[in-house]
């Protein structure tokens, strides 16, 4: 799952459920897009916030690579990236 969060409330989330669900955050209308990670679709700098939840140890090296590449294409100049995975076997 790759999350991407721009002040104007896009989420692209792979869940099939919440494909098209809206919702609000902090008083912002959310709305959900099913996408492939590494090849969104969306604009360059679009969003203030891309993060990803166990998802890269699921993929092979080179679309890893590929999900990270268009995760910083899509963040804003000084946006973040916050990817958070497991290690198996630890």
């Amino acid at each position: 799952m790759v999350t991407p969060v721009s002040r104007q409330g896009a989420v692209s989330e792979i869940c099939p459920k919440m494909k098209s669900t809206c919702c609000w955050i902090k008083g912002r209308a959310v709305n959900f897009a099913q996408r492939l990670a590494e090849d969104t679709g969306f604009p360059d700098g679009h969003f203030d916030i891309v993060a990803s939840y166990i998802l890269h140890h699921e993929l092979p090296l080179h679309v890893s690579q590929q999900v990270i590449k268009e995760s910083y294409r899509i963040s804003r100049p000084g946006g973040v990236f916050y990817p958070v995975d497991s290690i198996p076997g630890y």
